[in-house]
């Protein structure tokens, strides 16, 4: 599906408050305007981290320019006065950079943000797209920045032309809080499907498992509020049942005395993104028990929910609604409220094979609801709309 443009060198403009180092979803979102010639060109625009490129070409149509500023961007933390100036600068950066430039669209990513797309749909006339990638009201633990971003959010989020949200949790707490009539829905999928074909050394073999134990996979960061000292001693407590980790994190340290100490425990490190799907397919199941740090987190569907499911795994998640609507109303895993421990240790001393052989054979059938090619359709939908 393409729609041809009449006017040239049309721009669609991307905002994101990151350095811009592994932004897929973002990527793949831009990547849909472009496919659909509504413009000429995309550009991103992000801040300059230490040691990034200023300039990137993601694509023929797409590229990324992470903006230079006297106030020098970081990761770690920044002071008050330092993290202000930075942002207006970079805003103000971006604003007289673009301000003669023919952009149609502007995609804000944050709520940070959204003034400075406003800024391009009041004086240049171009449709905003609002992307929150979580619930930015509630995102940040310092109670003077959420009340700053609640109502900042609260009095631009009318301006959007369109929202488009990551999780159905989300999805209705927008509609609700600020009585939107419509928010646009598009989970985080990964890009390309699984391929069955691509040839991996299976935990199993890697691990010396037995073909009549079950193996269970945790990928993604090594962090808190990830239940990972739950699955440790529940684990640690269950010997026929193996627990994989993939990837790296700070809690590295908590996890390596368990895989000394307990032969169904084990610590695989880094894998490359091109290889993720077909490691995890080689699990039994998939491990997504986040914790409701906050509401964004409550509401939340993580990228690993669907990068297991787009795999053929069967995962169990937390009983949270953005998680509900994709496990439970579709038959492809356990709900778990992962703050109550003993469920989760009695789930997994009951679990049998067969119980896990029904979810993958139902996982199979809807295995087309959890492609890009079926969430990409609702961005179609929302740019046809606001043509």
């Amino acid at each position: 599906m393409r729609w041809n443009s009449t006017m040239a060198q049309k721009i669609a403009l991307h905002i994101s408050q990151t350095p811009f180092k592994s932004e897929a979803r973002l990527i793949k979102t831009a990547k849909v305007v472009e496919e659909l010639g509504l413009v000429d060109k995309v550009q991103i625009v992000a801040f300059l981290g230490e040691g990034l490129a200023e300039r990137e070409t993601i694509s023929e149509g797409i590229d990324a320019w992470r903006i230079p500023t006297w106030f020098r961007f970081s990761l770690n933390n920044m002071g008050i006065f330092h993290k202000v100036m930075l942002m207006i600068e970079w805003n103000l950066r971006i604003a007289l950079s673009f301000l003669f430039k023919p952009v149609t669209y502007v995609n804000a990513h944050s709520v940070e943000t959204l003034p400075l797309a406003c800024f391009f749909k009041w004086f240049k006339g171009s449709k905003l797209v609002y992307e929150p990638h979580e619930l930015e009201a509630v995102k940040d633990p310092s109670p003077l920045l959420r009340k700053v971003y609640s109502r900042v959010e609260r009095w631009l989020i009318g301006q959007a032309d369109a929202v488009l949200v990551v999780s159905g949790g989300i999805q209705e707490w927008y509609q609700k809080e600020y009585g939107l009539p419509k928010v646009f829905l598009a989970h985080n999928v990964p890009e390309k499907p699984f391929d069955p074909n691509q040839q991996v050394t299976s935990y199993r073999d890697r691990f010396n498992i037995p073909k009549d134990e079950l193996v269970f996979v945790f990928q993604g960061a090594l962090i808190g509020a990830r239940n990972l000292e739950l699955y440790l001693r529940a684990f640690a407590d269950s010997p026929k049942h193996h627990l994989v980790f993939m990837g790296n994190g700070f809690m590295e340290e908590t996890i390596q005395p368990y895989v000394e100490n307990h032969a169904n425990i084990h610590h695989m490190g880094f894998v490359p993104v091109s290889d993720i799907l077909a490691h995890s397919h080689t699990a039994d199941v998939g491990l997504c028990l986040i914790e409701q740090k906050n509401l964004s987190y409550y509401y939340s569907a993580p990228n690993k929910l669907f990068e297991y499911l787009t795999a053929g795994v069967p995962v169990v998640a937390s009983n949270f609604p953005g998680m509900e609507k994709v496990v439970a109303d579709n038959g492809v895993g356990w709900n778990l409220d992962p703050h109550q421990d003993q469920d989760f240790i009695t789930w997994l001393k009951q679990i049998t094979p067969e119980e896990i052989q029904t979810k993958r054979n139902q996982l199979e059938k809807v295995a087309s609801t959890f492609s890009w090619a079926h969430e990409k359709k609702q961005i179609e939908e929302l740019y046809h709309t606001i043509q």
